[in-house]
């Protein structure tokens, strides 16, 4: 009896020990729906263990902790009440080891909502095909993003091109990115493709489906947006862009898919879209309404369903960007609103106001876009899928086109500035352009009485020349004495920004008098300050009568700003017999507009000696 019962305190140990020193991560760890004061970390153990996330403002401080004490191999930490835009360390441990940690495991809570610093954010389309294509697109961005934070990470769909299930993730996906700064930096907000679908029906959040269990969205509006209640569509906000991703294959809970009108995912993208507030919205999902890649969308009636139902959604609410793969090309139309036929068919005359190219780069005709009124197109989807032309390649309505390698979008977004670039396997930047809003101010502004300048700053983010001093900065320091205009151009001189400085009159009379003389009366008064001011006029009012100008005087400081008293003096030669008269200053400044001092009541019959 006693040899079995050794035998399985044996089996035991070897079980724990095994546990204990076996544990490891197999997945991740990735993060999902973050707010400015929360983030989600996810990952994959290979032994079922308790499990304690610490983080803290310092690598070598992690003072805050959240622990689960199931026993369990898929793992999800919440961490709440965090700081808006603060960088944060954290490791994940067992109770026996740390499993990960270090110098490179942190992230960095979003900023307020309509933040207006730099968002960096990087599109991937087709990517989870597991080819040399995606490692070297992967690497090609890593090299150009270098030391920088990259903010945000969205994925077009077909995040993996070996079926539905588990594996095909970690095949397709995770095993590609585990050991890039991605998945354990950046919160990663996907999308559905069709191969995220295969060997599974195309139903939303079917449970068939591994997207929907390994991926975190927030549905229900905690990260901003009208909440959709559903994984397969939901929208957020980060910094002062509004995102909207969509689901383009499968069917929701009506039986319809996005383009089949009327659904639920259309009747909540219409009012996500009319509450949004955010300067900047970029809507996301997979099937591209123009195309010619490796799909044509003048044939494939999906995508000009979508084209002919979704695209005017787009338009009537001002949508900025429209992002796809499902093409494995890169494509990318000007700002254009009103084509939903053929790519034959289009006209740029009649769909784009905007004929710049939009590199902003001091080659010809390539002004930013600023009329911000039409929404721009981009197939992004060979990250790594491959690709080929289609009959009538390269889509008319795309400025540019390039299906020979793979490549990613970048975009970064500071304030009223969204710059955007085409990185191919090879890190080349192939296509480029900048969209800007608010631009092309005129402002009047007013230096009052007690400022001696004021500052005025350009309207966009990039280079500057001000055409009266010759500045390169984005912000002056002017000191007007007189009212002004002051222009600032960038140095395409594509944008211009207008400035009217008014100076607000300065002036402040003391020892106004009237005294009588043999000759007359004396009128006399002092200014301290003076600025701006064209002329002082002397009115009399005498009994019963209405004030008359009876002189003028030009200003002794000349329309020009004087510190100095400066001494005033009119001689009313008025001899009539002894009547009360009152006088007062008109004073008039270099706007036209006039100001008066305060009345001096005097007697003509008093004469004392000169």
């Amino acid at each position: 009896m006693r040899r079995p019962l050794i035998r399985l305190l044996i089996c035991i140990l070897i079980t724990l020990s095994f546990y204990s020193f076996s544990q490891k991560i197999t997945r991740g760890p990735y993060l999902q729906a973050a707010t400015p004061t929360y983030m989600q970390i996810r990952w994959r153990t290979d032994a079922p263990t308790a499990t304690t996330v610490r983080y803290g403002t310092s690598v070598n401080n992690l003072n805050f902790s959240v622990s689960s004490q199931n026993q369990q191999t898929e793992h999800s930490t919440d961490l709440n009440n965090l700081i808006p835009n603060t960088k944060y360390f954290y490791s994940l441990e067992t109770p026996s080891k740390v499993l990960q940690g270090g110098n490179s495991y942190f992230f960095i809570t979003p900023p307020p909502t309509n933040t207006t610093q730099k968002i960096r954010v990087w599109a991937n389309g087709d990517c989870g095909n597991g080819t040399e294509r995606q490692t070297k697109v992967r690497d090609a961005f890593l090299k150009t993003l270098g030391d920088n934070y990259l903010n945000l990470w969205i994925l077009l769909g077909d995040n993996t091109y070996f079926g539905s299930d588990d594996a095909a993730y970690e095949k397709g996906f995770f095993g590609i990115y585990a050991k890039d700064k991605f998945l354990r930096q950046s919160p990663l907000y996907p999308a559905t493709g069709n191969h995220d679908y295969d060997g599974s029906d195309r139903v939303i959040e079917n449970p068939k489906a591994a997207y929907y269990s390994i991926f975190s969205m927030p549905t229900k509006g905690e990260a901003g947006g009208v909440a959709s209640g559903s994984k397969g569509y939901y929208s957020y906000n980060y910094g002062n862009i509004h995102f909207v991703a969509l689901e383009s294959e499968a069917v929701d809970r009506d039986n319809k898919k996005l383009y089949q009108n009327p659904n639920n995912q259309v009747e909540w993208l219409e009012k996500d879209l009319a509450a949004n507030s955010q300067m900047w919205t970029v809507v996301y999902f997979h099937h591209p309404p123009f195309t010619k890649g490796s799909h044509d969308s003048d044939v494939e009636a999906d995508l000009i369903a979508i084209r002919q139902n979704i695209v005017p959604i787009f338009e009537k609410y001002k949508v900025d960007l429209v992002l796809n793969g499902h093409s494995h090309a890169y494509e990318r139309s000007k700002p254009m609103k009103g084509h939903y036929g053929f790519s034959k068919e289009f006209d740029e005359k009649k769909s784009v106001e905007e004929t710049t190219s939009g590199k902003w780069d001091n080659s010809q005709n390539s002004c930013p876009y600023v009329k911000n009124q039409a929404p721009m197109y981009i197939v992004a989807g060979s990250a790594g899928g491959y690709g080929y032309a289609r009959e009538g390649y390269p889509h008319k309505a795309m400025y540019y086109s390039y299906v020979e390698k793979g490549g990613s979008f970048y975009f970064e977004v500071e304030n009223n500035v969204l710059s955007a670039q085409f990185i191919n396997e090879d890190a080349l930047i192939l296509d480029k352009f900048t969209m800007m809003k608010n631009v092309n101010q005129k402002q009047t502004l007013k230096l009052d009485a007690n400022q001696s300048s004021i500052p005025l700053t350009a309207s966009w983010k990039g280079n500057f020349n001000w055409q009266h001093d010759n500045s390169k900065k984005e912000t002056v320091v002017v000191s007007p004495k007189v009212t002004t205009k002051y222009i600032v151009q960038d140095n395409q001189k594509c944008l211009q920004d207008e400035y009217i400085v008014k100076v607000v009159t300065g002036y402040a009379i003391q020892d106004f008098n009237s005294t009588s003389t043999k000759s007359g009366m004396l009128i006399d008064w002092i200014t301290t300050q003076e600025r701006g001011i064209i002329s002082f006029e002397v009115e009399r009012q005498r009994q019963g009568g209405l004030y008359q100008s009876i002189a003028k005087l030009s200003s002794k400081a000349k329309n020009q700003f004087s510190e100095k008293a400066i001494t005033y003096r009119y001689l009313d030669q008025i001899h009539e017999t002894s009547e009360n008269v009152n006088y007062r200053i008109k004073i008039t400044d270099n706007e036209g507009v006039s100001y008066y001092s305060d009345n001096k009541m005097a007697n003509t019959a008093l004469k004392v000696t000169d």
